[in-house]
């Protein structure tokens, strides 16, 4: 029963959810996983960068914020996401979390379902033109059909 499960979690959802959702070329469902009011980026192999887009798919504007254990001086990850516009984030970290907020009527910030507010994908080959330093947002809230080009004009060239 557990296999049965697991085969459905991790083999047969994906599959329904990549059928049903527009991604980009070459764009997998691999390295992420929902979890509660957050989507995990992991790295199963190695620590080599990863390149993922990110979709809101609720009728919401979303916040995608990370929470880091030491913020310091450092830029902040927050980042808003309108209904149906496409968000890219390099990852070099083997572990990174997105939490999903929303802005109640009352202006009030509240945790979502990431699992039900985002899809997500990442690309399998990916080139970048300049160094790779670290993590960092790509491109922030646009629209499917500028999402490729902004991508590329910042430096990256997709396979």
């Amino acid at each position: 029963m557990k296999l049965k499960l697991l085969f459905i979690t991790f083999i047969i959802f994906p599959l329904i959810i990549s059928a049903t959702e527009k991604f980009p070329t070459h764009c997998r469902i691999s390295g992420l996983r929902f979890s509660h009011h957050s989507i995990l980026f992991f790295s199963q192999h190695t620590a080599m960068p990863r390149l993922y887009v990110i979709k809101n798919i609720s009728k919401k504007i979303i916040w995608l914020t990370h929470e880091k254990k030491n913020p310091g001086a450092s830029a902040g990850w927050d980042t808003q996401l309108s209904p149906q516009h496409w968000s890219a984030i390099l990852i070099t970290r083997r572990q990174f979390d997105l939490h999903c907020h929303f802005q109640n009527k009352a202006g009030v910030m509240m945790r979502a379902s990431c699992e039900h507010m985002i899809r997500a994908c990442q690309f399998s080959e990916f080139y970048s033109h300049h160094p790779i330093g670290g993590s960092y947002w790509v491109v922030e809230n646009v629209l499917f059909r500028d999402l490729m080009s902004r991508i590329r004009a910042r430096g990256f060239s997709l396979k």
